[in-house]
């Protein structure tokens, strides 16, 4: 496992100790939580002053990063998928086997902060395109498609993490 991997590993599990919430809780919400994936909670902070918060799964390894939300029929509002990168760069994504319309948000980073660095917006099912924004990233969100402009998720944005 790489360091940044470790490292990421390490806050989550603080994280959880310092908030007295040991363990995750299953939610049917996303169906089909990825083997080994963590759930959380991300909080962004709206420029109305409000926050917007997702039940997300983490995703860390190259397969289940590679199926992300494939196969699935629906997903909350609420709910999304982050992928966790081993490195600072620039990603692409494209909608594969991908049944749900989606946004992608990228996060300059993974931890307790974070900043919205671009959006892919309107992510359309089953398009093989491979789609990029033009910033790097060690973090991606995907949430229903939509939802970011509906909430002024834009780049600058700050995101938190907080208890599950």
């Amino acid at each position: 496992m790489s360091q940044r991997l470790i490292s990421i590993a390490l806050i989550v599990i603080a994280w959880f100790l310092l908030v007295g919430q040991g363990s995750c809780r299953s939610n049917s919400a996303v169906e089909s939580t990825p083997p080994g994936s963590t759930k959380l909670r991300l909080s962004f902070d709206l420029e109305t002053g409000d926050d917007l918060v997702f039940t997300v799964d983490v995703v860390e390894s190259p397969e289940d990063r590679a199926r992300g939300l494939m196969f699935r029929k629906e997903l909350k509002e609420d709910h999304g998928m982050l992928f966790i990168f081993e490195r600072l760069a620039i990603h692409r994504f494209y909608m594969k086997n991908t049944f749900i319309p989606l946004d992608i948000v990228f996060l300059d980073r993974v931890g307790p902060r974070a900043r919205v660095v671009g959006v892919l917006h309107d992510m359309v099912p089953h398009d093989e395109t491979s789609r990029f924004i033009q910033a790097k990233s060690l973090g991606a969100l995907e949430i229903r498609a939509g939802l970011a402009k509906k909430h002024g998720i834009t780049t600058g944005t700050e995101v938190r993490l907080i208890s599950p």
